[in-house]
């Protein structure tokens, strides 16, 4: 598993942007981005009624599950699950090793297009993190070891 790579606050401003443009042409409600396993890093839209430390922690522990479930028939992963419910939907995809993105639809919004647009999403956050350990190498980050409930403060210095 990769190590989640040390961000500082222009990454952050660029992650926001990539999931605010997601939002508007998939036409979902709110996305985030969490470490692997499941500490949020980033989120945007309909948020405010989320408990978002939740949600990533829960994103995780069921990607987590699918990904043994993977190995249990010969895959090596699967990229991406989706969840649907009577009124809202997720749909959860993996960020390489590090990272997942996590999208909240309502019934109104067909899965197929937030797939669509989360993967051209998927691509474009993937890249960028990669240039982030690219820019840090050696420098990661450990969310569990550091206890911490807000992610975003450790991100938040200038560089």
């Amino acid at each position: 598993m990769e190590a989640f790579p040390q961000l500082i606050s222009r990454d952050l401003d660029q992650i926001e942007a990539i999931l605010g443009s997601l939002l508007k042409r998939a036409e979902a409600k709110a996305a985030m981005v969490t470490d692997i396993a499941g500490f949020v890093v980033a989120s945007s839209g309909e948020t405010d009624h989320l408990d978002l430390a939740t949600l990533g922690a829960l994103s995780a522990n069921t990607y987590a599950a699918s990904a043994a479930m993977a190995g249990m028939i010969g895959e090596p992963d699967f990229a991406s699950l989706y969840q649907q419910g009577s009124e809202n939907s997720l749909l959860i995809h993996a960020l390489g090793q590090s990272a997942l993105l996590t999208v909240v639809f309502d019934k109104t919004v067909e899965g197929g297009a937030v797939k669509h647009f989360a993967t051209i999403a998927v691509r474009v956050l993937s890249t960028h993190l990669t240039l982030a350990a690219e820019r840090a190498k050696g420098q990661s980050v450990d969310f569990a070891s550091l206890n911490v409930a807000d992610v975003n403060e450790i991100f938040r210095r200038n560089s």
